[in-house]
């Protein structure tokens, strides 16, 4: 299955800036995916392509990267403190290295009669027929909490939005529904004068283009512009040499 997502960006060639996209339930899912990203999974990320964060965060990371365990708290060696699970196991993920999907756990009590040293263990459904076989008490206390992990299956969760439009989203991220109305308005508000200025163009949303996008909303607000503007550049200076 690949990973790769497509979106159609509308660009505004006097200005040379990305107004908007207008992207699938797929793309929005992904963005969306970004805000449950741990600190610690974004700095991973940041690591692996060798790419400054900016400010400290990433000086913590490696702080706690570097130390020997003897400095460490025995309950947080390998706890997963660098690479800590997501919350949400969607597809889109995979367009982020070094994200691990959580595993969901169901807490399940065991009931062991307080009274007797030699009693077993017992589920909470069980309770109700089970009593203590070496002496009378039937009462049981909970003495212990064992936390199974449930396993998922390989495919995708729902995601984030409903697959029901498609959505605008903005150079700076904001996304909205799209409509006929939005559109004009947009139009408007970016105070587009000549439709012809206007240049559209499917582009991919892959693994580079996910990190770029990552990257660049750390540190700016123009975001698709940033990310893409190379490939409108590129077009207009094809369509120059054959003239």
């Amino acid at each position: 299955m690949t990973s790769n997502m497509n979106m159609k960006l509308v660009f505004h060639k006097e200005s040379k800036k990305v107004l908007y996209a207008e992207a699938g339930k797929d793309v929005v899912d992904f963005l969306f995916y970004i805000l449950t990203l741990p600190v610690a999974t974004i700095s991973s990320i940041f690591s692996k392509y060798k790419k400054d964060m900016g400010g400290c965060l990433f000086n913590l990371y490696t702080s706690f990267q570097n130390l020997n365990n003897i400095y460490i708290e025995t309950n947080m060696v390998n706890k997963g403190i660098l690479n800590p699970r997501t919350s949400y196991p969607i597809q889109q993920s995979l367009l982020l290295p070094e994200t691990i999907q959580s595993t969901l756990y169901v807490d399940i009590e065991l009931f062991k009669c307080p009274v007797c040293p030699y009693s077993n263990y017992v589920l909470r459904n069980r309770l109700q027929y089970s009593s203590c076989k070496n002496c009378s008490q039937r009462q049981m206390d909970c003495p212990a909490v064992l936390s199974l992990p449930v396993y998922k299956s390989e495919e995708s969760g729902p995601g984030f939005v409903k697959d029901l439009v498609t959505y605008f989203v903005m150079d700076d991220l904001e996304i909205k529904p799209m409509s006929t109305t939005s559109s004009i308005s947009l139009l408007n508000k970016f105070n587009v004068k000549d439709v012809g200025d206007l240049q559209e163009m499917v582009v991919v949303l892959g693994k580079n283009e996910g990190f770029k996008i990552l990257e660049a909303s750390m540190k700016g607000k123009e975001v698709l512009t940033s990310v893409y503007i190379d490939k409108f550049v590129g077009q207009e200076q094809v369509k120059e040499e054959e003239k």
